[in-house]
C-alpha cells in the first residue's frame, strides 16, 4: 500500500513495524525521513544536510564545524601510505642486514631444541629400529642360493629343454635335407663346358707352347733406356734366310 499524504495516528502507536532495510542511503530524502543501514546495522535519520546516525551517546560534528580541523587533516599524510627508507632517519641502526646471521644463543630455546635433535649424520643398531629385526628376520641372506626343487615348476620346465652341448642330425631338422641336396659339394670341380662362354674366352688366347702367333708381339722389355734388351727370346734359327723377310727381322744361321 502507498500512501501519498501524512497519515495521523492520533497519539496511537505504529507497532511490529520496520523500517526501510538498505546497504545505502535512500536517493532525494526529506527532513525526518529514516532508514536501517544493513551494513553498518544501524537507523540513520536525514536532517535536511545529512545522514545523521541515531543511538550515538554523544552529538557529531562536521569537519567544517570545527575551525581549523580542515587546514590540520590537510598536513596530514593519507591513511595507508608508504615511505621510501631514506625518508626514515637512522633506520640503519635499527635493524639487521637483509643478510645476516644468529649464534644459537640468540635463539630462545634454540639450543634445548637442538639438544633434543639427532646428528645430521648419525646411525643406529638394528634394535633401535622397530620392527627391523623382525622384517630381516623374514628375509633370506644377500648371496642365498636355492636347489632346483626349491623353485616352484623348474625341474619339469628344465626337462623340457636340451641339453647346453646338444646336437642334431640332419632329419631333425625340417627340409635341411632338401637344401642340402641342391647344394654343390664344398670341394668340387666344373667342366669347361659348365661356364658359360668359357670355351669362347679359352679359344682367343694363345697356349703357352707350340702356339704359332702372327702380327706384331709386344715383350717385356729389360735394362735402361739407353740399353734396351729382350730377355728370354728364343730367336728362329735356319741354314737358310727366311722366305719374304720383313724389315727388322733377325735370324741365326748356322752352317
Amino acid at each position: 500500500m502507498r500512501v501519498r499524504g501524512n497519515t495521523d495516528f492520533l497519539q496511537n502507536q505504529l507497532l511490529n513495524a520496520v523500517a526501510h532495510k538498505s546497504a545505502s542511503a535512500p536517493s532525494g530524502p526529506v527532513e525526518g525521513q529514516y532508514y536501517y543501514d544493513s551494513a553498518k546495522q544501524m537507523i540513520y535519520v536525514y536532517s535536511g544536510s545529512v545522514w545523521v546516525p541515531c543511538g550515538l551517546a554523544s552529538h557529531y560534528h562536521l569537519i567544517s564545524d570545527i575551525t581549523g580541523l580542515q587546514a590540520i587533516l590537510d598536513n596530514k599524510t593519507p591513511y595507508g601510505h608508504t615511505h621510501h627508507l631514506s625518508d626514515i632517519l637512522d633506520w640503519e641502526g635499527e635493524f639487521a642486514a637483509a643478510s645476516h646471521t644468529h649464534p644459537i644463543s640468540d635463539i630462545v630455546n634454540l639450543q634445548a631444541t637442538l639438544d633434543a635433535k639427532a646428528s645430521s649424520s648419525h646411525n643406529h643398531s638394528i634394535s633401535d629400529v622397530t620392527g627391523l629385526q623382525s622384517a630381516l628376520d623374514g628375509k633370506s641372506a644377500v648371496g642365498h642360493g636355492h636347489a632346483i626343487g626349491d623353485v616352484t615348476g623348474l625341474q619339469a620346465t628344465l626337462d623340457g629343454k636340451s641339453g647346453v652341448g646338444h646336437g642334431h642330425s640332419i632329419s631333425d631338422v625340417s627340409g635341411l635335407q632338401s637344401a642340402l641336396d641342391g647344394k654343390a659339394a664344398s670341394s668340387h670341380a666344373h667342366a669347361i663346358s659348365d661356364v658359360t662362354n668359357l670355351q669362347t674366352s679359352l679359344n682367343a688366347k694363345v697356349d703357352k707352347s707350340g702356339s704359332t702367333m702372327t702380327g706384331a708381339l709386344v715383350a717385356y722389355l729389360h735394362g735402361s733406356a739407353s740399353n734396351w734388351e729382350m730377355v728370354n727370346v728364343a730367336y728362329g734359327t735356319s741354314a737358310t734366310p727366311p722366305a719374304n723377310p720383313v724389315e727388322g727381322c733377325v735370324y741365326i744361321q748356322y752352317s
